[in-house]
């Protein structure tokens, strides 16, 4: 019983307030990353989406995180008509 609520309490300290959600749908390549954003943008809004307008597009991880650490929720969809499998790969942290 105590080690379910360390990891209740550990989980709890964490997890961001801001909420990350990915949506893999058909369609546009997107590769969380260093690299600059390209392909595609991030809304104003909260949660603020990235909706790719290229087969193959970039999403800025330290972009991600700064909206994350001002609160705002983030949302990486796939789905656009440019082609591409859907294939969401995250290769650096966020």
């Amino acid at each position: 019983m105590k080690s379910a609520r360390l990891f209740s309490r550990i989980l709890a300290f964490t997890l961001p307030v801001a909420a990350l959600h990915l949506r893999c749908q058909a369609a546009s390549d997107v590769t969380v990353s260093s690299a600059t954003t390209s392909g595609g943008s991030f809304s104003a809004a909260n949660p603020s989406v990235f909706t790719p307008t290229a087969a193959a597009a970039v999403a800025n991880n330290g972009t991600m995180q700064t909206k994350l650490n001002a609160g705002t929720g983030v949302t990486i969809n796939t789905a656009s008509a440019a082609g591409g499998s859907g294939d969401l790969t995250v290769s650096d942290t966020v």
